[in-house]
């Protein structure tokens, strides 16, 4: 087997690699990590607003955890389907083809990942916000049945849902980063190595 087509192989491995990946750095948000933005978003509440009462961690926690599950199964999807839209058979193409395929699939594909891990960009984590908002603030709901706490609930939905985006955010520029290390920079790298052996 000549370079040329090491290299090809190498970079579809690094392209169905990405799809394992992607989904394995986002569930690396550990319970210990769920736990400390439990504890942000209660002592956010708490220094914010006058309640009476605060759920319970373990409640806030399972809100959490739950609805990223979700939002990890979207972007697993959202993934997939991107993926089936560069899998292409360089099989009956040029040396010049086949880089020129490969440089086009590679720059829709940073731009996919980049999309995928900003909440701004996909409905995959900025659900994942608002989902979260709707169901800490019924849980608050229940536990705060007074005119201050209905008065102060669109402010307070709309601060929440900001500090849980920022939360996440934070995260999720982690994953990208390594995402971004571990194998869209090595894919680039199997590009230059295709064109040195030309």
């Amino acid at each position: 087997m000549d370079r040329f087509q090491e290299s090809i192989n190498e970079y579809i491995t690094f392209k169905q690699n990405i799809k394992v990946a992607s989904s394995q750095m986002l569930r690396m948000m550990s319970k210990m990590e769920i736990e400390m933005i439990s504890k942000d978003i209660l002592s956010f509440l708490s220094k914010k607003y006058k309640l009476d009462y605060l759920p319970e961690e373990k409640k806030i926690c399972e809100i959490l955890e739950q609805t990223f599950s979700n939002s990890i199964i979207r972007s697993e999807f959202e993934m997939n389907k991107f993926l089936q839209t560069i899998d292409n058979n360089y099989d009956n193409l040029t040396s010049k083809q086949v880089i020129s395929t490969i440089e086009d699939e590679l720059k829709k594909l940073k731009e996919t990942v980049k999309n995928i891990y900003d909440v701004k960009t996909t409905s995959c984590y900025s659900d994942f916000a608002r989902r979260c908002t709707e169901d800490i603030t019924r849980e608050l709901r229940s536990l705060n049945q007074t005119e201050e706490f209905e008065n102060n609930i669109i402010k307070m939905k709309m601060q929440l849902k900001k500090e849980l985006s920022g939360v996440l955010q934070k995260f999720l520029d982690g994953a990208y980063k390594m995402i971004n290390t571990q194998i869209v920079m090595k894919m680039q790298k199997q590009i230059e190595l295709l064109k040195n052996s030309q």
